[in-house]
């Protein structure tokens, strides 16, 4: 199976001659920020679509051109190593030729064996592949996993304008409206945010071609954009696989791990859905109103306020529809330079018409309120915050610091202590030490009672011109946190957690730089593996062009 790998990835060698900005090569700067804090999801998605469209920069300053980017963040992108080497790429090749397509393959081979890997229903053979293509403005996707018959899945999209102001997609999107209490909205790595910002910022919509399984929609958006105002509509149709209750026929929740290797996953029903969401807001350099909503299999109509000026910044967002209300409030106060205080207040409710989609399936009927406060000092920052949730309150503490160590290198520190009402108690300790050719980087969770119950992972990078990285997992029994780790892999980077005694240990190889990457994952499950792992190994090659 390896070998017919190798044969078709150099069979695309042969065949395909593009060359473009990489959204992998991209992603080695922002998805690294945003793990560490400094730059916020929507940020990387502007710098990304920047690069896309304009080419490698060819002069530092070029990144104040990027609208929509912190000043403090463009800084940082300024005197970045990663951002320094794109102006070098951009002077070398200036071509629009060079600008136009980018492509990367993805084969995967799926060797687990034994009643453990869950291996012996699996109707396909143990090989997958997802191959991606993308212009300046289009995209396309084809997938399929291991275990899987057939290609599995097929996607894409168009974006492009209309004229002055009006953009248009067709094909897979997303949309970006609200903070999600009226219309889904889908952010990766929303759990890294600062807790002390207000959350995602309403924009426009994004073309889709992951293959990867992620809430999307399949169809058409259209916007209109002038000085003050933001109009904006998706209507999307799609086919959702999903659990009917037997006893009234409606839809429980719908799947999205876009997984078919067994029987049973291939047996699930499908519905076929159609969705029409709209939005209109009204901007100035302080203000945001917006009314949007939704019509398809519920109705639902909400309304969002976004105030930042001076030292308060706040944003309110309330969804009505038949039979409940849900709500968002954040607010922000900057009592000084590096002091902030914050609170936020939801109200999540079992009869929201798309509850069912995405992470909204595990909502509850309930509020959810908390508040506390930020410092930032001299590189050490401090997080407080309490938090009401499923009835129980808990606070979380997080001290974290870095220091230039007179040994060599930099030292990154980061101490967090969770705590519950009922005196549930979890500390969380994480060191990153940065030297010029490595970076050392060790995390521990201790939850519960027992020794059993302590989690850790350790990583190493090797800062060579072809980047290696190993890491180790390993949860404990009872944890009552999850254990995260954000890793590069052959797909790209992926977010992995561990919240049991489930063991993993990821190897990344980028044999050829920003060209061919090589990754293992060994995963020892408890018992077996959950829905959604391909199995106890696997191996993964990704080759691309730009």
């Amino acid at each position: 199976m390896v070998k017919q790998l190798f044969f078709i990835l150099g069979f695309l060698t042969q065949t395909l001659a593009f060359f473009s900005q990489s959204q992998t090569a991209i992603n080695k700067l922002i998805i690294p920020a945003i793990e560490d804090g400094w730059m916020e999801v929507y940020e990387g998605e502007y710098i990304s679509k920047h690069v896309l469209q304009y080419g490698w920069p060819v002069v530092a300053e070029e990144a104040w051109a990027i609208d929509g980017v912190r000043e403090e963040v463009i800084v940082k992108v300024i005197q970045h190593d990663r951002w320094g080497v794109w102006c070098s790429w951009g002077r070398e090749s200036l071509s629009p030729e060079s600008k136009s397509i980018s492509w990367n393959v993805v084969g995967v081979g799926d060797f687990g064996s034994g009643a453990a890997s869950n291996l012996e229903g699996f109707e396909g053979g143990r090989t997958g592949m997802i191959a991606r293509v993308k212009g300046p403005n289009w995209g396309t996707v084809a997938e399929r996993d291991a275990g899987e018959v057939g290609v599995d899945y097929v996607g894409g999209y168009f974006q492009s304008r209309l004229g002055e102001g009006v953009n248009f997609i067709i094909g897979d999107h997303r949309v970006h409206w609200g903070s999600g209490a009226t219309v889904y909205r889908y952010d990766p790595f929303q759990s890294m945010r600062a807790p002390h910002n207000l959350g995602q910022t309403s924009r426009d919509f994004s073309g889709v071609n992951t293959g990867d399984g992620t809430p999307s929609r399949r169809g058409f958006a259209v916007s209109k954009t002038n000085k003050n105002w933001w109009i904006s509509t998706s209507f999307d149709t799609k086919s959702r696989e999903c659990v009917i209750d037997s006893a009234t026929g409606e839809i429980t929740s719908i799947y999205s791990s876009g997984l078919h290797r067994t029987e049973v996953e291939r047996s699930r029903s499908e519905v076929r859905q159609s969705r029409l969401a709209w939005s209109i807001f009204h901007k100035d350099p302080h203000t945001m109103l917006g009314v949007l909503g939704e019509v398809g299999p519920g109705n639902i109509v909400g309304l969002v306020v976004r105030r930042e000026k001076n030292a308060l910044s706040f944003e309110s967002e309330i969804s009505l529809f038949k039979g409940g209300v849900s709500m968002n409030n954040r607010a922000v106060f900057a009592s000084g330079k590096n002091i902030f205080v914050f609170a936020s207040l939801d109200k999540h409710s079992l009869n929201h018409p798309y509850r069912m989609y995405g992470e909204q399936s595990n909502f509850d009927s309930s509020w959810v309120g908390g508040g506390g406060f930020f410092i930032e000092e001299n590189n050490k920052k401090l997080v407080v915050k309490s938090e009401m949730k499923h009835g129980e309150l808990n606070f979380r503490s997080t001290l974290s610091w870095g220091s230039e160590l007179e040994i060599g290198g930099e030292l990154q520190t980061r101490i967090q202590i969770k705590g519950a009402y009922n005196g549930a108690l979890e500390l969380l300790a994480r060191v990153k030490w940065d030297l010029p050719f490595v970076v050392f980087t060790g995390e521990v969770i201790k939850s519960g009672n027992e020794f059993a119950s302590v989690g850790r992972a350790f990583r190493v990078d090797i800062k060579n011109e072809r980047t290696l990285t190993v890491a180790v997992m390993n949860g404990g029994d009872d944890m009552l946190g999850r254990l995260y780790q954000l890793l590069p892999t052959a797909r790209g980077y992926r977010l992995f957690s561990v919240g049991d005694s489930t063991r993993r240990a990821i190897i990344t190889w980028e044999v050829i730089v920003d060209r061919l990457v090589i990754s293992f994952e060994k995963v020892w499950p408890k018992s077996k593996i959950d829905e959604g792992e391909l199995s106890s190994q696997r191996i993964s090659i990704r080759f691309e062009g730009r």
